[in-house]
């Protein structure tokens, strides 16, 4: 019976501890914004052959098009085009295509249209945009992640014509997945830039900063790209350090998830981690503003959808996501 007794705390502590894996692996089970994991991406002759083909057009290397939806919504839609448009594209010879993968039964493929002009002649009422996120909140999250990839894809080849090794000519190599040299034959495939962002927590507190170009009253996470030689960990200190003056316990250090960023080339790789310290000192260079938010007023501002005195990024980004799961603990 002793043994039984004694055993009893250890079982209820594997529950919470059970439970909370739970939760966590729910949260982390999420559609991450900007991400398609659907898609087949491999090129290996397995894919059925007999699939819709559809192409997303990209022009001048980083702008998608949208189109106003009918009816009384004036919801925006994605533009894309089937082969017989694309052929009909003056010079389809010279447009820099590529393979995106499988989804839904369609094979998805981006084209670049070097010259704006263009997709007027292609599609009427088609208007360019620069920025993804400013329709996300309009489209189906698995339309808005094809176009942030047929982007981001766009983007690489459109940006490396020229060989850095001797400068020849590039050309596109792997259905689209990279680029060769014609004179060294040298490869390249798109280049990813990593960068951490971090809820830095202090008991019921977390360190929230702001730009001054941003939105007025909006506060995120400290974020910033990892250096030549670092760790992601390594990343997370030097940035916290940098742009507050906080020291962190290098041991909280906690992977939550990450998030493509294909404008153009991030990958967002989220942490959680604790304050060892709380006195700011901020980088008058980076941030205009760097506090201590207790969660209960992070919960009934966010519970009023936000204000101009503070706001959070928009539910798409994996900012939203963190703050959100941290005040809802």
């Amino acid at each position: 019976r002793e043994g039984v007794d004694k055993m009893i705390p250890f079982v209820n502590e594997l529950g919470v501890a059970r439970s909370r894996m739970l939760v966590n692996a729910a949260c982390s089970a999420q559609r991450v914004f900007f991400s398609v994991p659907e898609m087949d991406r491999s090129f290996d002759g397995s894919n059925p052959v007999e699939v819709k083909e559809v192409y997303v057009p990209i022009v001048d290397g980083n702008l998608n098009l949208i189109k106003t939806g009918a009816g009384t919504t004036q919801s925006r839609l994605p533009v894309m085009l089937n082969r017989g448009q694309v052929e009909r594209i003056k010079g389809i010879s010279e447009l820099e295509i590529a393979r995106l993968g499988d989804l839904d039964g369609t094979r998805y493929f981006a084209v670049d249209l070097p010259d704006r002009e263009l997709f007027g002649s292609v599609l009427d009422g088609a208007k360019a945009v620069s920025r993804i996120p400013m329709i996300v909140e309009d489209m189906d999250e698995k339309q808005v992640a094809v176009l942030s990839y047929a982007r981001g894809l766009m983007w690489f080849h459109r940006n490396t014509r020229f060989c850095g090794a001797c400068g020849s000519t590039m050309t596109s190599v792997n259905e689209g997945r990279g680029r060769a040299c014609e004179g060294c034959e040298k490869t390249v495939y798109p280049r990813i830039d990593p960068a951490v962002i971090t809820l830095v927590a202090n008991g019921n507190e977390c360190l929230l900063g702001r730009k001054a170009p941003w939105p007025r009253g909006r506060y995120s996470l400290l974020a910033g790209f990892t250096e030549v030689g670092e760790t992601l960990e390594d990343t997370v200190y030097r940035e916290v350090k940098e742009e507050s003056g906080i020291d962190i316990d290098r041991n909280s250090v906690k992977y939550h998830s990450s998030q493509p960023w294909p404008f153009p080339r991030s990958l967002m790789i989220g942490f959680s981690v604790n304050a060892i310290s709380t006195k700011i000192k901020r980088d008058e260079k980076e941030l205009e503003d760097v506090r201590w938010f207790d969660k209960e007023f992070i919960r009934a501002k966010l519970g009023t959808r936000g204000s101009e005195e503070f706001n959070i990024p928009p539910k798409y980004a994996l900012a939203n996501r963190m703050i959100s799961e941290w005040i809802a603990e």
